[in-house]
């Protein structure tokens, strides 16, 4: 890093700066009378439950001072040049010239408005050392008599006493120590020494004001005004608790986020705008304020966008879409808006999988309310703003009042009422965790949470006191070891339970370099010496992953029979395309009483015969009392509860396969109470049974709180069983309170291993709260930096793997020198030419690309040269065409979907047939492109009437991050070198372009500059996409296509008009 003085760095204000004479308590809440509602864009009032934080780079205001404002809520400017006395009378730097003398120490503040504290930054070499001093008993770490003084016209003076600090940045200068110089190492030793002091230390910084211009020493006059001994008021921060300006408790903090006028009305106000959230934490009142904030005001985004949804005055009629019954709605004005605010048709962006209940007047059938579930498939129905299938009725239930989809439409009704399910479940989980982990019980987990310093977290290995007998534990490691043929990073990791970091171990690796395999051999370990796993993923592609690896190892305990059991249910976000109307009939949001898994996702399951049931789904928990009852093996003698059914010492397995039966045999009466609870009691009992029976329970993050997971819990602890391993796959994704989710949850003892997987080069955690140009959650950043990212950053122990074993080495080269440094290398096993791995492909790529060419010469001199890497990865260049836009300002190239679709996917689908779902995925980076692309396979299948597997899954970017395919395409909507700012995230980039073991096809325009001055866009060169396309053209692997009929755009429609007009302005509808 080079050295930079960031001393003068300030230049004139962009808003009018206010005189340190003149800086009042009330002017630092001046900018709260600019905050808005987000609804109604006007005052906010006591009605207001989401408010706009204050955008300190948005246009001045009058009466606000940003600069005053910025400094004042994370680290100040001027960042100034400074020298250390401490009580020996030394001197640091030794000079107080501008000389290098191998470091430099800067002083400024930081969140001087809520935890205010003084920063010391050090550079050395490519380091930056931070310590912070607090204002406030942080941890007993606190500074006292505070004195500012003026020494003389180029210096100033700062003395306090300090008793420890808080640190960033020493743990990853470590591996670096023994390059430093002796003056250096010096300074490092004299700065970590006052982390830790048992008295509290004098110490005097020199601010060497004389390199500051003007705009820079009034800012700093203007903060010393504010702080003790200056002449202002002192800031409401000094001298009361850190974080004082946000209610006490966790769910205090979670009801007032939904009260912005308390918030800004109260004796000491939050500051009201974007605050900074970093890879440490200064103290679990900071880590607990950051996760209880951001988390709550993420829920109340989300719960507000769906009660201003059901407040909506929508239109509704029904429609007969192959065998289910559909209500198409049009979404329509919400009313008491502003009229600012409001957009004739609210685009209203709804979560996955809703469910609702709505009210509407049927012609002939009078007043009905019905069920339904949102549907994002094609249904080749007239578009509306959304579907939602009724499942419980037929559409013959509804006779000549349902339309057919080429029927014109008779009658459109109000919707009387709707009621979206609100599914709190996890907020309430997320919201229990910020409760439990900064109490003592969790006291070992704080300095990771923290973050800081890591030599103070003890080195364990973590099968030394196990109570296991010494041969049984050496036999199964010795297993552990050669189960596999690990390669050298996966050994060590292997070898790193020996010598972890407080019980856990961290390991990173591309996708396809054996994390999966790690995590299933860890679990498998654990089951093998009298323990028990948890392994949990972000989502439910990874958990599935963990199950599917896991079979292999049935058989792995002799006698015994491994037991691995999914917690999950089929019931939520399945694709109306792979199941019958009878399975979608049992579909429901949310879980019931705690549970996962109930009586509608047994029922999913028995039906799920004819469904595939295939891969994790056997090792289902609700498949695993199905096919244990069958097997008539197991017997439980219990009393048996539920609700209204009571039955003392029964056989639970024999009951409920007496139910079972009825129940198959359509005998069961759904209506009588106590016959639903007797089936519900015996299927819960059964499920208890098999819980207590589990080595191994896989779930999402999400789902770690759950009954069923409390029960295995419950079970295992009375089983004193000898270990405890958590296993955590892609966690680099996973919002860092889920993480910590799983760990206070309901464990059957305290984990002796911990491991996260992840991969922090590729996708970030999802965050779905509005950033730009309106934002409502002050820790928007606590969102975007997983726990697995910072503790890396901060210099955690990790291992990485580097050897990857999925893509062919022509797909890895390019990801690896764009997002790994150069350091991935190939496994022998992905060398295999294309031809081996699937006889003819080759032929039929090529062919693909040379029909393209309109020269027949030029064709067959292609197919004479044609190479492996050609047919691998290849760029299919398209002349820049018109882009569609839909409402909700979602784009697609049509020309791009024409060209895949007319003359790609014919040529794949005579070679693949039925296998073409399983072996070819299409990558889109839009909604918009995602719905045209599911549109065009739905009318090729009514054409073609051909099954769901004759067509490849299209999934977008962010969806595809766990799935793979022999052949991938992707479409990213991409015409010009500059590139939308969503495409240009390394991490997306890098996910799109390691889903593939063997073809990697990307489609896309000429990537040039839309720019007449080439130039003035030059950074677009430096972008993932451009870059692979320069490559692959000098290699011959850009061809170009040509759409048969080009796309041309229609003129915008005046819903687009307003709400393009609605998004530059920030307005909460229509959403992101």
């Amino acid at each position: 890093m080079e050295e930079t003085d960031h001393s003068s760095q300030s230049s004139a204000p962009a808003t009018p700066q206010l005189d340190p004479k003149t800086v009042t308590l009330e002017s630092l809440t001046a900018h709260h009378k600019y905050i808005i509602d987000a609804l109604t864009q006007g005052p906010v009032t006591e009605k207001t439950d989401l408010a706009a934080l204050y955008n300190l780079n948005g246009p001045s205001a009058g009466g606000v001072d940003a600069t005053l404002l910025r400094n004042l809520t994370r680290v100040s400017r001027p960042n100034i040049r400074c020298s250390l006395d401490i009580k020996d009378g030394a001197m640091y730097p030794p000079s107080e010239d501008n000389a290098y003398h191998g470091y430099r120490l800067h002083f400024s503040f930081n969140k001087l408005l809520y935890a205010p504290c003084v920063r010391l930054e050090c550079h050395i070499k490519d380091h930056i050392l931070a310590l912070e001093f607090s204002f406030n008993d942080c941890g007993s770490k606190q500074l006292f008599n505070f004195n500012w003084q003026d020494t003389d016209d180029d210096h100033e003076s700062i003395s306090f006493e300090a008793k420890g600090a808080t640190s960033e940045g020493f743990n990853k200068v470590a591996s670096s120590l023994p390059t430093f110089s002796p003056v250096q190492k010096s300074i490092y030793t004299l700065l970590h020494g006052l982390i830790d002091t048992p008295v509290a230390e004098r110490l005097q910084f020199r601010l060497h004001v004389a390199d500051l211009n003007e705009f820079s020493r009034r800012d700093l006059r203007q903060l010393r005004s504010l702080l003790p001994g200056g002449d202002g008021p002192d800031l409401p921060s000094i001298g009361v608790a850190e974080y004082s300006c946000f209610p006490d408790t966790v769910d205090e903090i979670s009801e007032m986020m939904r009260s912005p006028w308390q918030l800004i009305n109260s004796s000491h106000p939050p500051p009201m705008v974007a605050l900074p959230a970093g890879d440490t934490c200064r103290s679990m009142k900071e880590f607990t304020v950051q996760h209880a904030v951001s988390t709550s005001v993420q829920y109340w985004e989300s719960a507000t966008a769906l009660r201003e949804f059901s407040r909506g005055r929508h239109r509704v009629t029904l429609f007969s879409s192959d065998e289910y019954a559909v209500i198409a709605m049009t979404f329509g004005e919400i009313p008491d808006l502003d009229d600012v605010a409001r957009v004739s048709r609210p685009q209203i962006r709804l979560p996955g999988g809703l469910e609702i209940d709505v009210e509407f007047h049927i012609p002939q059938f009078g007043t009905r309310s019905f069920k339904a579930h949102l549907e994002s498939e094609p249904l080749g129905l007239p578009e509306h703003d959304a579907f939602f299938i009724i499942a419980k009725h037929t559409p013959s239930w509804f006779g000549d009042k349902i339309h057919k989809a080429t029927d014109r439409v008779s009658w459109y009704a109000d919707v009387i009422e709707v009621k979206p399910h609100f599914n709190s479940f996890l907020f309430d989980s997320q919201i229990k965790t910020m409760e439990l982990l900064p109490t003592d019980a969790y006291k070992k987990w704080h300095p990771i949470a923290l973050n800081q310093l890591h030599t103070s977290i003890p080195q364990i290995d973590v099968t030394a006191g196990l109570n296991v007998a010494p041969d049984k534990l050496a036999g199964a490691l010795k297993w552990l070891r050669e189960c596999k043929p690990w390669n050298k990073g996966q050994l060590e990791l292997i070898d790193s339970i020996h010598h972890t970091k407080g019980r856990l171990a961290l390991c990173s690796g591309i996708a396809g370099s054996g994390k999966t395999e790690l995590s299933v051999a860890l679990a498998v370990f654990c089951a093998m010496i009298g323990g028990k796993a948890v392994v949990t993923g972000t989502a439910n592609t990874n958990a599935d992953a963990m199950v599917n690896g896991i079979d292999e190892y049935k058989d792995v305990l002799g006698d015994r029979k491994l037991r691995v059991y999914r917690i999950y249910t089929g019931l939520r976000k399945v694709r109306l395309s792979e199941i019958s109307a009878q399975q979608a009939s049992q579909r429901q949001a949310g879980h019931q009483d705690g549970n996962v898994t109930n009586l509608s996702s047994l029922k999913f399951e028995m039906l799920e015969k004819k469904a595939r049931k295939i891969g994790a789904m056997q090792c289902s928990l609700s498949q695993g009392v199905l096919d244990e009852a069958e097997k008539g093996d197991l017997s439980r003698i219990s009393n048996l509860h539920y609700r209204s059914f009571y039955r003392a010492r029964v056989n639970c397995w024999d009951l409920f396969r007496s139910c079972l039966e009825a129940d198959r045999k359509g005998e069961l009466d759904w209506k009588d109470r106590k016959s639903t609870d007797m089936y519900n009691a015996a299927f819960h009992e059964c499920k208890r049974h098999l819980l207590s029976l589990a080595h191994i329970i896989v779930c999402t993050n999400g789902n770690s709180r759950s009954g069923e997971c409390e029960i295995f819990a419950e079970e295992a602890k009375k089983q004193q069983i000898t270990a405890l391993a958590l296993l955590f796959d892609e966690v680099a994704k996973e919002l860092e309170i889920c993480i910590w989710n799983v760990i206070t949850a309901s464990l059957p003892r305290s984990p002796d291993l911990v491991v996260f997987f992840g991969d922090e080069k590729q996708l970030r955690p999802v965050n779905t709260c509005a950033k730009d140009p309106m934002e409502f959650n002050p820790f928007n950043d606590r969102l975007d930096t997983p726990l697995f990212t910072r503790l890396i950053a901060q210099g955690f122990p990790y291992v990485q793997l580097t050897i990857q074993e999925r893509m062919h080495s022509s797909l890895s080269r390019f990801p690896s020198k764009e997002f790994y440094d150069g350091l991935l290398t190939d496994s022998p096993k992905v060398q295999r030419p294309l031809e081996d791995v699937k006889p003819g492909l080759t032929k039929v790529l090529h062919n693909i690309i040379a029909n393209s060419m309109r020269d027949t010469s030029e064709r067959d001199s292609y197919l004479e040269k044609a190479t492996d890497d050609q047919a691998r990865l290849h760029y299919i260049e398209m002349p820049a065409g018109d882009v569609f836009m839909d409402d909700k300002l979602s784009v697609v190239v049509p020309d791009h979907v024409d060209v895949f679709f007319e003359q790609i996917l014919p040529e794949l689908q005579s070679y693949f047939g039925a296998e073409l779902k399983d072996e070819v995925m299409l990558i889109v980076a839009y909604g918009c492109a995602l719905k045209w692309c599911e549109q065009r396979i739905y009318k090729l299948k009514k054409q073609q009437n051909l099954p769901h597997s004759h067509y490849p899954k299209v999934l977008t970017i962010d969806a595809a991050q766990g799935e793979e395919a022999t052949m991938v395409l992707m479409d990213g909507s991409m015409q010009y070198s500059e590139l939308p700012k969503f495409l240009t995230d390394k991490g997306r980039a890098n996910t799109a372009m390691t889903r593939a073991r063997d073809v990697f096809w990307i489609l896309g325009g000429p990537l040039h500059s839309k720019a007449p001055d080439y130039n003035s866009f030059s950074f677009a060169e430096d972008e993932s996409f451009v870059k692979l396309k320069s490559e692959l053209h000098m290699t011959g692997q850009v061809h170009c296509f040509y759409p048969k009929k080009p796309y041309k755009r229609p003129a915008m429609t005046q819903t687009q008009k307003k709400n393009v007009l609605a998004k530059k302005k920030g307005r909460f509808f229509p959403r992101r």
